[in-house]
Parts: structure tokens; C-alpha cells; sequence
């Protein structure tokens, strides 16, 4: 059994990849993986709206929004960083305290 903390940076790789491929590949490519993430978020039973606080499925998506955003900055700088090798650095499980 995998911890909840570890599910959780499951859930925020997998959208952060999702938006990756949707960007380079399209919508259509991009959706085995958002039903990936949506999976792990689904499993960890978050509620919905950010309006019940930052640790709800709006937050999470926010974060890897905002995690996505930070890799393309990273990505432009220095164009040979791959972005597995930047999401195992740069995501963190406690996503809230990052919104």
C-alpha cells in the first residue's frame, strides 16, 4: 500500500505531465494522461472547490499548474533539462502550503 502523501505527488506528476503533452501533442494525446491524474486525485477523495481550502482538487491542479508554468521558465533557460528529472526535484507532496 502506497502512503497518501506519495499519492498525492502522483496526482500532481501526472497533471503536470498531462499539461506537458497537451501542450506539445495536443488535447487528444494529453488525455490517457489526465485520466491518470484525475485517477490518483479521485483516490484521494479531495474536495472539490478551492473555496473548502487550498487542499482540494482545485488546489492540487493549481500547483501543477503553477509547477508546469515554472518548468517552461526552467525549460527556456537551459533547453537540454528534461522534465522528469525536474518534477522529481521540484514537486512536493504538501501542495497547499505552495498555493
Amino acid at each position: 500500500m502506497i502512503s497518501e502523501s506519495r499519492v498525492r505527488k502522483l496526482a500532481i506528476t501526472w497533471y503536470i505531465l498531462a499539461l506537458h503533452n497537451k501542450k506539445q501533442h495536443g488535447a487528444e494525446r494529453a488525455a490517457s494522461l489526465f485520466a491518470k491524474a484525475h485517477a490518483f486525485i479521485h483516490v484521494l477523495g479531495l474536495p472539490c472547490d478551492i473555496s473548502c481550502g487550498k487542499k482540494s482538487e482545485d488546489g492540487l491542479k493549481r500547483y501543477a499548474e503553477n509547477l508546469h508554468t515554472a518548468w517552461d521558465e526552467a525549460h527556456s533557460r537551459d533547453p537540454e533539462q528534461g522534465i522528469n528529472y525536474w518534477i522529481d526535484r521540484n514537486v512536493k507532496a504538501d501542495f497547499e502550503a505552495h498555493i
